[in-house]
């Protein structure tokens, strides 16, 4: 009776014991689906991606203008003006030459011979565009349009105007009734009267000047 006790309870014992080996693992606590932190690890890496990649576009992505680093122009500049290595320190160019106001009055021979001490001449002027970028020069420099010398003479002979470096006399801007050769004026100023236009004046008197200089 005895030994029919003991193998009933073994019989049950070894039934228990396969049963729960054949659950399955959803049974036994243990669960292949990630966990709640796990999946939120995955979520913040994508945040921290896209954060990276907004800061990384251009800015023109984001609805702003987007400007080349070495293509932004100073402000007031003209388009057709550049600082270019090509002119000495101070100068600046337009349309192939380099040009420098002296603030310093001199008498015109003197103010020439200066400017030809800076391997150029008094500054000739062959266009309105021309002449609005030298007054805009002295205009930066000064604050103002003060009445200066420009490279014209007719010195030579009486009306027939020349400049000092030589090129052509092919434009002028005199102002009204000049030139008029009063008291023998024979050199060119520039910045006359209200209108900042161009009068024949003593060579003998003193005013600042504009040099200019091929490239």
């Amino acid at each position: 009776m005895k030994m029919l006790i003991v193998l009933l309870l073994v019989c049950a014992a070894t039934a228990l014991t396969d049963a729960a080996e054949e659950q399955p693992d959803h049974m036994t606590g243990e669960s292949e689906e990630p966990s709640i932190q796990e999946a939120g690890s995955g979520d913040n890496e994508t945040a921290v991606d896209s954060s990276i990649q907004d800061e990384a576009q251009p800015d023109e992505i984001k609805g702003e203008p987007f400007v080349p680093e070495g293509d932004v122009m100073a402000e007031g500049d003209d388009l057709t003006v550049q600082r270019s290595s090509g002119c000495s320190s101070g100068w600046t160019q337009y349309n192939g030459r380099c040009f420098l106001y002296f603030p310093t009055a001199m008498r015109w021979a003197d103010a020439e011979r200066n400017c030809q001490s800076q391997g150029g001449n008094l500054a000739s002027v062959h266009s309105y565009n021309e002449y609005h970028f030298i007054q805009g020069m002295i205009a930066r420099r000064t604050g103002g349009y003060p009445e200066t010398w420009i490279g014209g003479s007719d010195a030579q002979r009486e009306r027939t105007w020349l400049w000092s470096d030589g090129s052509h006399f092919n434009f002028s801007n005199w102002c009204r009734r000049q030139p008029d050769n009063l008291f023998n004026q024979d050199c060119l100023m520039m910045n006359f009267t209200e209108n900042k236009c161009w009068d024949d004046n003593t060579c003998s008197k003193y005013f600042p000047s504009v040099c200019a200089k091929k490239l």
